[in-house]
């Protein structure tokens, strides 16, 4: 059994139909918006932004390299410095590429924010496993207070990003019905 459509469906649908004709040239109009929503091309403003944060990831880990090789310490301080090596390292190539390509794919983007968060969830386990280990000096879970901070920002960060990755979906399926419903429109029987 077929559910009955809403009254005043079919006169609704067909007000949409004849709104707007569906030419090649719209066709093509739509497929240009919808990549605009996905593919960010890059301004000068956001190169410098992008060139900023390669230069402070690059720096992290050379930072983190000479840490590791220099200072000789516990498995916490390894731990720390391997997770910031490694978020640094694949942020910084994923600029790169980007830089590189003129162009971002914004759905990727927002997972640089996932990459930082989860290097400062672990950054902040492996602070307090540091202070516990440490439980005499009451200075040893000091550096949590900096992680915490690191923490929080990256949160904000990511929930940033997971609330723009969400209009970002609602504006591509809205697009996208858009140009299901004037291709529909061609098809049927004038």
């Amino acid at each position: 059994m077929t559910p009955n459509p809403p009254p005043g469906g079919d006169d609704f649908r067909q007000r949409l139909f004849d709104a707007q004709q569906m030419t090649p040239t719209l066709r093509d109009a739509y497929h240009r918006e919808l990549d605009g929503i996905l593919h960010e091309v890059h301004s000068g403003r956001s190169r410098a932004g992008a060139g900023l944060m390669l230069v402070i990831c690059v720096a992290v880990v050379i930072g983190e390299i000479r840490a590791l090789v220099v200072y000789p310490s516990t498995a916490t301080f390894y731990a720390g410095a391997i997770t910031m090596l490694v978020a640094c390292a694949a942020a910084a190539a994923w600029i790169v590429r980007d830089l590189y390509r003129g162009r971002s794919v914004r759905k990727q983007s927002f997972k640089m924010a996932d990459l930082f968060y989860a290097a400062a969830s672990i950054l902040t386990v492996v602070s307090l496993m540091h202070g516990l280990s440490r439980h005499h000096d009451p200075a040893a879970t000091f550096d949590a207070f900096y992680v915490f901070v690191f923490l929080t920002v990256c949160a904000h960060w990511a929930l940033g990003n997971r609330i723009s990755a969400a209009e970002l979906a609602a504006r591509e399926q809205s697009l996208r019905l858009e140009t299901w419903l004037a291709d529909l429109s061609e098809r049927l029987p004038k």
